[in-house]
């Protein structure tokens, strides 16, 4: 699914917007980023991270970066990641937690959508240092099934 500032594309939307002639998704900019919500197009479909987030997590509807804490249990510690987990950088970006990749866990995988250069869904191995530096913190969506 490509990037789309602001999307909350699911695939029939996607694909019934591509059939319409609207554009497959955008790329951030520092202008949208300052418009926020004014700044998505309603010429473009795709999915951006907190969309990605949402769709996973079968919400109504998209939340942000800014709205995650709110519906989200903070975890002491990164080692408490579990799968479905976010790791969320407040009004910046979110990345939904897979697995550890190593036993000490200081790597681990995680979905996010608006990585560039690709501007698509992916998933990436990333050192938990790096999510630390920027500071990523851990959370576990309240409605999760345990």
């Amino acid at each position: 699914m490509p990037y789309m500032w602001g999307g909350f594309s699911s695939f029939k939307q996607f694909n019934n917007g591509i059939k319409n002639g609207v554009y497959a998704g955008d790329v951030c900019t520092a202008e949208k980023r300052r418009l926020l919500d004014e700044g998505v197009s309603k010429y473009v479909v795709g999915i951006d991270c907190s969309g990605l987030i949402s769709r996973c997590w079968k919400l109504e509807r998209s939340y942000s970066t800014r709205e995650f804490p709110q519906i989200c249990y903070p975890l002491s510690s990164y080692a408490d990641l579990r799968a479905g987990d976010i790791l969320n950088c407040y009004n910046n970006h979110v990345l939904l937690f897979k697995e550890f990749t190593d036993a000490s866990r200081q790597r681990l995988l995680a979905y996010e959508a608006g990585s560039p250069p690709t501007w698509k869904v992916l998933l990436n191995d990333i050192p938990v240092s790096l999510v630390k530096e920027q500071n990523f913190k851990p959370y576990r969506f309240k409605g999760i099934a345990e």
